[in-house]
């Protein structure tokens, strides 16, 4: 079960240590918040992806956060008519690996928080 992030918790789950996908699964660390990560030269949780565009597909394959292959989360996006719709519209083709990690740095990187 994924940990629902909260505004009000600074865009975190607001646990000490993050739970993982499987109510077994605990992390070792608590979920970074997702304020102003495009002004963090560290992404990820050890800082160990360069860019929010390599920090952003790291979470779906991991075994402990959402544990789905990338091909397999590239497919369910495509065979949404939805999502793939708004791919098209923004990218001008369908949903690949480059083009999610894209639109999901995109993401993080406007969620910003002015002091």
């Amino acid at each position: 079960m994924q940990a629902a992030i909260s505004p009000g918790l600074a865009f975190t789950d607001g646990n000490p240590l993050a739970k993982g996908n499987e109510p077994t699964d605990a992390g070792v660390r608590n979920a970074p918040t997702l304020l102003n990560r495009l002004f963090s030269s560290f992404q990820g949780w050890s800082g160990n992806a360069a860019s929010l565009d390599r920090q952003a597909l790291i979470p779906i394959p991991a075994a402990h956060e959402i544990n789905l292959p990338i091909a397999e989360a590239i497919q369910r996006l495509t065979s949404n008519a939805t999502y793939n719709s708004r791919f098209q519209s923004v990218y001008g083709q369908a949903p690949n690996v480059e083009n999610v990690a894209a639109a999901l740095a995109s993401f993080q990187g406007n969620s910003i928080h002015a002091a």
